[in-house]
């Protein structure tokens, strides 16, 4: 079990770290609020104006599936985030695939973000 808890670890570091450069070079105008030392996800702060709720919505149609961060903020938010989980991944390459999905639909939400 102790080797199974390692390197389960060691893949979500990865996975982490992997989505994090991801998100930094496709969404350069959102910024995450931290890089954790553990857990299953990221929360993504998204650029003043744009709505988590529409990008959600959008992400979804584009085969993302990420959540609005207002639905985890007991009171109002001080910003739009995206709650984004990188623990289901079947490999790399899909969160690769996501944040360029998620950057595309940032760019159509926001023609600031061009």
């Amino acid at each position: 079990m102790e080797k199974h808890v390692r390197t389960l670890g060691a893949d979500l570091r990865e996975r982490r770290s992997r989505l994090t450069a991801a998100l930094a070079h496709e969404m350069p105008a959102a910024t995450l609020t931290s890089a954790p030392a553990g857990g299953l996800h990221l929360w993504l702060r998204l650029p003043p104006g744009v709505d988590d709720k529409a990008l959600t919505a959008a992400a979804r149609q584009r085969g993302v599936a990420v959540s609005a961060g207002s639905r985890y903020f007991a009171t109002e938010p001080p910003a739009a985030h995206l709650r984004l989980g990188f623990a289901a991944t079947a490999d790399l390459t899909e969160l690769d695939e996501g944040a360029r999905r998620l950057g595309s639909v940032l760019r159509d939400l926001d023609p600031r973000q061009q």
